[in-house]
């Protein structure tokens, strides 16, 4: 009875308009409900289902009502975004035909400030994408649940409410992403209008001699408040009580302050520059004022390095603060709160501390402008060969700005150019050192007779996947990427291997077991199943190179060697039997046929002869057609045991001489004809 309350309930609902029923969805739902506009259909179908919340179970209750008010505030931002009109957005500069010096700063601040848009947007925009994708797998995965259940409960009406509530998600993410998308690029777009518009400026620059006076009574002001926090910092630090714990933050807050008030005397004192040697560069000593950028330029670097020391050394002291909260969750109250403040005036100081950067940047771009334009100002050559080093060095340092700059991002990691290029130096040169490494044990064991070649070469084999494998995941790590997620990503290709790849991940794992098992070495002297014999002469990780006695090497896959039957000649020996058949005729005398092929074998000199070895034997094996059958029973070793074809010529070389020296026939099948002529009557 409650399923067909439930199914008038919302299917009545249904009927204010082309909503749709979420115990009856279709899979094609969306496609009308995509066309509601605002204020269509929606305050009738809402309050349809508020109304008859009441015949909702209790345990049910609360979630139906969630997902309901979930669903109205989502349609109507979906209706709202919808309808909204799209704003025009500016993308045009108009340039001036001349600039002063505190229009092109405020120009270059405009700039940064554009840069850091971009930079905003894309993240933003990155991270709605990651929420999008997120939010599109819980809707696929309740359309997967909700098609699954046939019966229209509330168990699916909370499916269908959720499906909506999702779907409608959905929409907006997708909206807003649109929007974001168009944002960045108009964001990239404006910040290209700045620069160019900041390029034209430095190439028309003017001032005067208020604007002059005005940097000058500017640099002077920031001077003496740099001398001011510098006598502050001094008087702080020459208490003791200064460095203990408790104070430790301050005294980095004033560090931060001096440095900041440092950095604002640069730029205040390298604006006035700029200013001077704009309005009047006759006036200017270039030389001396060649000297004064450089040196600035130097303690910029030196400020640089300090604040980078600085920021790790906040970062290890707010860490330390973390580590005592998470070490002592019993800490008295006194001590937490003074840890609270430590850490609140740690996370300030990070964030003054990022904001020095941005000054940093700022000063290098007016001393470097200051420094091109008093170049320029410098006769003969002296002059030529300062602008053509600072306008190569200009560009050098562009081309280091767009190596350093983002190409892609893995997860949260942006990767430079300059990861990039590091990712394939470090392949490039793993590569070489690992074959240069293979290639110089390889000459060394060459001829080394104390040395065992096999287990060299196994040892030197495993060294060199050793060294690649090294490299390539330090080269991964080029890139961004952890340790840990290096692991994940294999654990992802052993996903791979169980459905494309086994044939190959089968022979690995059989180069693996060869290599250490011994079974198998180069230079041992084999045969397969498939009627394959030769010399192993190399094993790698996916086949095995055999060469026959025809000279042709043949690629044999590590898993035919594992799986399939092989008779390895010198596995425990490198010496083998050998049966060489022959005949001669009953009329011979036996005793001497033995005789003479046993001696004629022990004058081969591929016959092994050794202690414990037998020596050649001559045995009959049955009564054939024109003769009696013998074979020769033979050791052979070393290379003979390798051209068994080879050495049975020889032995059968010899015996034909000895049986023809001592005067033994050899049969040979022969026929009487006999014609038979019948008389006819």
């Amino acid at each position: 009875m409650r399923q067909f309350i439930l199914f008038i309930i919302f299917y009545a609902g249904a009927l204010f308009g082309v909503l749709p029923d979420p115990l009856n969805l279709s899979r094609e739902w969306w496609v009308e409900w995509s066309e509601v506009k605002e204020g269509e259909s929606l305050k009738p179908w809402i309050d349809s289902l508020k109304n008859n919340l009441q015949n909702i179970s209790a345990e049910n209750l609360e979630e139906v009502t969630t997902l309901i008010n979930e669903i109205e505030t989502n349609l109507r931002n979906f209706q709202e975004v919808n309808n909204e009109p799209e704003k025009p957005l500016e993308t045009t500069l108009s340039f001036s035909s001349s600039y002063t010096v505190n229009s092109f700063l405020r120009l270059k601040q405009q700039q940064r400030q554009q840069i850091l848009e971009v930079q905003n947007s894309e993240f933003q925009f990155n991270e709605l994408n990651k929420i999008l994708a997120e939010s599109q797998k819980i809707l696929n995965q309740a359309l997967s649940e909700y098609f699954t259940i046939n019966e229209k409960t509330e168990k699916k009406l909370i499916l269908g409410l959720r499906v909506i509530n999702t779907r409608l998600k959905v929409e907006n993410l997708k909206k807003r992403v649109s929007q974001l998308r168009q944002r960045v690029g108009v964001a990239k777009d404006k910040l290209a209008l700045i620069k160019e518009e900041a390029q034209f400026a430095k190439d028309h620059l003017i001032s005067s001699e208020a604007e002059v006076l005005s940097f000058e009574r500017l640099a002077d002001t920031k001077l003496e408040d740099w001398n001011e926090i510098q006598t502050k910092l001094r008087d702080f630090q020459s208490d003791p009580a200064a460095h203990d714990e408790v104070h430790r933050g301050e005294l980095l807050h004033l560090r931060i302050d001096e440095m900041h008030a440092h950095l604002q005397a640069l730029i205040a004192k390298s604006a006035y520059q700029l200013a001077s040697l704009v309005f009047a560069p006759t006036q200017i000593n270039h030389a001396e004022l060649r000297n004064e950028v450089r040196k600035n330029q130097e303690t910029i670097s030196e400020i640089t390095i300090e604040l980078e020391l600085l920021e790790e050394q906040l970062k290890r002291f707010e860490r330390g603060l973390i580590d005592e909260l998470r070490v002592n969750p019993e800490i008295e109250d006194e001590r937490r709160q003074q840890i609270q403040e430590a850490l609140e005036q740690a996370s300030d100081n990070l964030i003054a501390l990022g904001s020095n950067y941005s000054i940093i940047q700022q000063t290098n771009d007016i001393l470097s402008l200051v420094r091109g334009i008093n170049s320029r100002n410098i006769d003969g050559i002296t002059g030529w060969l300062i602008v053509i080093w600072t306008q190569i060095k200009s560009a050098f340092e562009s081309v280091i700005s767009w190596l350093e700059s983002p190409a892609f991002h893995v997860g949260e990691i942006p990767v430079t150019f300059v990861n990039i290029l590091q990712f394939f130096a470090t392949l490039i040169l793993t590569f070489w050192l690992a074959k240069t490494i293979r290639r110089g044990i390889r000459g060394y064991i060459k001829g080394r007779k104390k040395i065992d070649e096999a287990v060299a070469y196994r040892f030197n084999l495993l060294l060199y996947y050793f060294i690649l494998a090294a490299g390539i995941i330090i080269a991964l790590t080029t890139l961004g990427i952890d340790t840990p997620n290096i692991f994940i990503m294999l654990s992802a290709l052993g996903v791979g291997i169980g459905f494309g790849l086994q044939n190959i991940f089968k022979n690995f794992i059989s180069g693996i077991i060869i290599l250490f098992q011994s079974q198998l070495r180069v230079g041992d002297f084999v045969e397969l199943e498939s009627g394959v014999h030769g010399e192993i002469r190399e094993i790698s990780v996916l086949s095995t190179v055999i060469r026959t006695n025809d000279g042709s090497d043949v690629l044999t896959p590590n898993a035919e060697m594992i799986n399939s039957r092989l008779t390895n000649w010198t596995y425990r020996s490198n010496y083998r039997r050998l049966r060489v058949p022959f005949s001669v005729s009953y009329h011979s005398d036996m005793d001497l046929v033995v005789k003479v092929v046993s001696d004629a074998a022990k004058d081969v000199p591929s016959t092994f002869q050794r202690p414990g070895v037998p020596d050649p034997q001559v045995r009959i094996t049955e009564f054939g057609e024109s003769g009696v059958e013998f074979e020769l029973v033979v050791w052979v070793d070393g290379f003979p045991a390798r051209h068994i074809r080879r050495t049975k010529s020889k032995y059968l070389w010899e015996i034909i001489r000895a049986l023809k020296a001592a005067e033994i026939s050899i049969p040979f099948p022969q026929r009487e004809v006999r014609i038979l002529n019948e008389e006819k009557d």
